[in-house]
């Protein structure tokens, strides 16, 4: 029996000829998403305040989770002496 998932995804990283034939198909969905792309970079409002995005590509086990936490820890105690994202001694804490 074939695995085509790992069938593809070899011929993802390694190069593959079979592959070619969906390279116009390739084309076609990078120039839609990049559309897209444009259209809500058009109409996206920008945030009061600066904001820290993290992620990535990959789904599970990249210590996105323990980052954040490090980070929020981080900021918390910055802000009892230091304003933390620009925020005022006196606002309260969301989170």
């Amino acid at each position: 029996m074939v695995d085509w998932r790992r069938r593809v995804e070899r011929g993802w990283y390694e190069g593959s000829g079979w592959l070619t034939p969906l390279r116009p198909l390739g084309w076609l969905v990078g120039r839609v998403a990049g559309r897209r792309l444009r259209r809500f970079r058009r109409r996206a409002e920008r945030p009061p305040v600066p904001v820290l995005v993290v992620g990535n590509v990959a789904v599970g086990g990249t210590g996105k989770t323990p980052l954040v936490i490090a980070l929020a820890r981080r900021c918390w105690t910055l802000s009892e002496t230091a304003p933390c994202g620009g925020r005022s001694r006196s606002s309260s804490r969301t989170w």
